[in-house]
């Protein structure tokens, strides 16, 4: 028997396919059908279908032919068979189904009210059922051939026309609709509370806006306490009555606040699982008294390891753990320790240091069940632990004091994690140790995850200390290179990073390591409690690879140092990255000499700190961009309008670098002192006697200036004077010389000149201090000593010279 093909659409044979369709008996198929055991049922169910309205309405209900493929007709006719039949066979077999189907009685009078004009079609002809549902076939086949032909051309049907209600059905639908808003209007008020949440919410919507007066909001707030005073239980859980409650919690007074506290009392446990229910919680944790703060901490207590596997509570918990003191995070975080922490809590509560400390026996049991909680956190299928602090302190807690092979096993649930709990300061350790107890294959996935995130985690408080990790303890110096190294230097704006406070930093440690002058105390005293650590995980030599990190940053950090060191001269941490890339960077750094000397050439009142006027016709997009730099610098504290040798920050830069700062290494003896300065190298010598030689040729002309400048003021001043002095100390025979040339040639009266104009400033200045205390009232406050000025200094050098 052939398969049942698809519908008829007039359009001759299928292109794609390349299968020719034959109709096939239905009578055929209807006696097979009809020994079926469920034919019965089945044909009754068709007949009411058929006779339904909305059937016969339907415009997508169409006829369908009874088809086979080609490869269906090859294996079941006869050699020949195909080519046997006739048009007049075919024809006939078609009157058959015509027949067929017009017993049912439906099939002309749904055609001839929808219009339909698909038809019978086999093998490509035209021939099929009347349009008009006459039954006669010889209107029929020129009809149908007219309309395959249609649609071989690709012809469309038109659009069937809308048809227009009339004002009867209008008002039909007018009144349904009005039938259905009253039966919503009944539903809503046969809900429980619903006229005091209707009344309610006319008031939250004039309170809630920000325009009203306070007098206004004071009113409206008594109104609102009214209505809703004793009754808070009862609707909170519904989402807009939640937030009517947010918002008295929000605008109301003190003691509107504590009511609506205490009358929720004992359900804050509940409240934070709820997804509208947990808003309010938070709402009591910032605008409550700390008495309801403590109740809902309270309120929490034996029920930690539940809450923070909710989704909803878990976000709760960690507002209220943020928010609570010492104690109250102790109470809380130790319920991970074990179920009898929950039961059973003490005033100050444990922390896992002091449990180990007096029960070691305890050491196996706390870290099991803090195993247990982290891996149900974990395993959960939390996307995001980012948020939750009081995960990462159990983390941290976990790594120190579990044993190595169960910290491997954490590794594998965290690794994916790291790169979202980055910013706080647990969570940064938590990477570091995971980094330094890792595989070198673990290494590899860990600095992968963090592609694209690199240049923010380098501008992060806590996670740039996680770089500092990865410089110190990662072997693989290539995968440092591209993966960490290459996306900081491909940063747009490299200058802007080398401005950053953290960013910098990660930078100068690449250049110098632990440096205490640098670095801050607590992140190298971190860095070396994991050197037993390293020592048995990383075994490349320490100082081949930081020669290979300072090798991969060299050549574009002394490109943009030499781009942007106007910038970076002015700036508090943009100036220590180009002093040490002078002295540290690997290649040639003449260029980036020559471009730092030349900032100090010409003075103060010279022109050469402006823009200088370019041949280019005037751009107005470009100018926005230039003006919108400039307000970017100055509200960064860059003032670029001053010459650097006026400039606070450029003078130490341009100081550091003519006498250079050794950095300071711990003392060995045992002198109160914690650290005393290193000998400078005889390459750093080389180099800041090089700047200095080349610094000097360049303020030449108009050392005279400068120094007279700092006579006149020398309280203000200073830190030009000492860039002369340090020319003076550090400088080479031609450089001194240079400099007490130019003092007799240009300076009037010389040395003696200076001193008789520092002498006069000094008493002005004094004066002026004595009046400013009379006229405040603190003329018999005991006179501190002064400090010596950089003029001062100066002086006293060129003397001992």
């Amino acid at each position: 028997m052939g398969e049942q093909g698809g519908r008829s659409s007039g359009g001759g044979n299928n292109d794609e396919e390349e299968e020719e369709d034959e109709c096939v008996d239905v009578g055929t198929v209807l006696k097979v059908l009809e020994e079926h055991p469920a034919y019965d049922l089945a044909c009754s169910a068709f007949k009411s279908l058929i006779a339904d309205d909305k059937l016969k309405n339907n415009r997508r209900w169409k006829p369908f032919t009874m088809s086979k493929s080609k490869a269906a007709v090859k294996a079941h006719s006869k050699p020949g068979g195909k080519a046997a039949k006739t048009e007049k066979k075919v024809a006939k077999k078609e009157e058959d189904v015509n027949e067929d189907f017009s017993s049912e009685g439906e099939w002309e009078d749904q055609d001839a009210e929808e219009g339909n004009e698909d038809a019978m079609e086999v093998d490509g002809e035209g021939e099929g059922f009347d349009e008009e549902g006459e039954g006669d076939e010889s209107d029929g086949e020129g009809e149908g051939e007219d309309e395959d032909e249609d649609n071989e051309d690709g012809g469309e049907e038109a659009p069937a026309v809308k048809k227009q209600r009339t004002a009867e059905e209008e008002e039909k639908i007018k009144q349904s609709r009005a039938e259905q808003k009253a039966t919503q209007a009944e539903r809503k008020a046969a809900k429980p509370n619903a006229p005091l949440i209707q009344n309610a919410k006319a008031i939250w919507e004039k309170l809630r806006q920000k325009k009203i007066t306070a007098k206004e909001r004071k009113e409206q707030m008594a109104e609102l306490m009214t209505l809703i005073e004793g009754k808070v239980k009862d609707i909170i859980f519904k989402h807009d009555a939640s937030r009517i409650i947010q918002c008295a919690l929000k605008y109301g007074n003190q003691s509107q606040r504590d009511a609506i506290a205490k009358e929720l009392e004992g359900h804050y446990t509940e409240l934070s699982k709820s997804t509208y229910g947990r808003f309010i919680i938070s709402k009591i944790l910032n605008y409550c008294s700390p008495q309801y703060r403590a109740l809902v901490v309270k309120d929490f207590y034996g029920k930690i390891r539940k809450l923070v596997r909710h989704k909803e509570a878990a976000v709760i918990l960690e507002e209220a753990y943020v928010m609570s003191n010492a104690q109250q995070r102790s109470r809380l975080l130790e319920e991970f320790y074990g179920p009898e922490f929950a039961l059973w809590k003490n005033a100050g509560g444990h922390t896992i240091e002091s449990l180990i400390a007096d029960n070691p026996v305890k050491k196996d049991s706390v870290v099991r069940h803090l195993r247990e909680v982290l891996n149900s956190v974990l395993e959960k299928g939390f996307t995001n632990i980012g948020h939750l602090t009081i995960v990462h302190r159990a983390l941290l807690e976990y790594l120190t004091f579990a044993e190595e092979k169960h910290i491997k096993d954490m590794i594998e649930l965290l690794k994916d994690h790291l790169v979202q709990i980055l910013h706080t300061r647990e969570g940064a350790r938590v990477a570091q140790l995971c980094l330094l107890h890792a595989t070198p294959k673990d290494r590899k996935l860990i600095v992968k995850s963090f592609k694209t995130f690199v240049t923010k985690i380098a501008r992060e408080q806590y996670g740039h200390a996680v770089l500092l990790s990865v410089f110190e303890c990662v072997d693989d110096t290539v995968l440092v290179e591209k993966a960490i190294i290459g996306e900081l230097i491909a940063e747009a704006e490299f200058a802007d990073l080398l401005r950053d406070r953290y960013a910098s930093r990660v930078v100068l440690f690449l250049l110098m390591g632990r440096n205490r002058r640098i670095q801050p105390a607590y992140v190298i005293n971190e860095l070396e409690s994991m050197d037993e650590i390293r020592a048995r995980t990383s075994k490349k030599d320490d100082t081949l690879r930081r020669e290979q990190l300072v090798k991969a940053i060299s050549p574009a950090l002394v490109k943009t140092c030499e781009e942007s060191c106007a910038e970076l001269v002015r700036d508090g941490n943009g100036g220590p990255v180009v002093v040490e890339t002078v002295f540290h960077a690997e290649g040639d750094k003449s260029t980036l000499i020559t471009a730092i000397t030349s900032l100090a050439a010409g003075t103060d009142s010279d022109s050469n700190t402006t823009t200088p006027k370019s041949d280019e016709p005037f751009h107005p997009v470009k100018q926005l961009k230039a003006d919108a730099d400039a307000a970017k610098q100055l509200a960064e504290g860059l003032e670029m309008s001053q010459h650097v040798l006026i400039n606070r920050q450029s003078t130490y830069v341009l100081k550091d670098i003519i006498s250079p700062r050794a950095p300071r290494v711990k003392s060995t003896t045992a002198s109160s002192t914690p650290s005393e300065p290193a000998a400078a190298s005889p390459e750093t010598t080389a180099i800041s006697q090089q700047f200095a030689a080349a610094l000097v040729k360049v303020i030449e002309p108009n050392v005279g200036h400068w120094l007279t400048l700092c006579a006149h003021s020398p309280r203000n001043t200073s830190g030009t004077a000492f860039i002369f002095v340090a020319l003076l100390e550090r400088g080479d025979d031609a450089t001194k010389k240079i400099v007490t040339g130019a003092v007799k040639k240009q300076v009037k009266g010389g040395v003696d000149g200076l001193r008789k104009v520092v002498s006069k400033a000094l008493e002005a200045s004094v004066d002026e201090k004595e009046a400013g205390k009379r006229k405040r009232g603190k003329e018999g406050v005991k006179k501190e000593g002064e400090r010596t000025t950089g003029i001062e200094v100066f002086l006293k050098t060129v003397a001992e010279a």
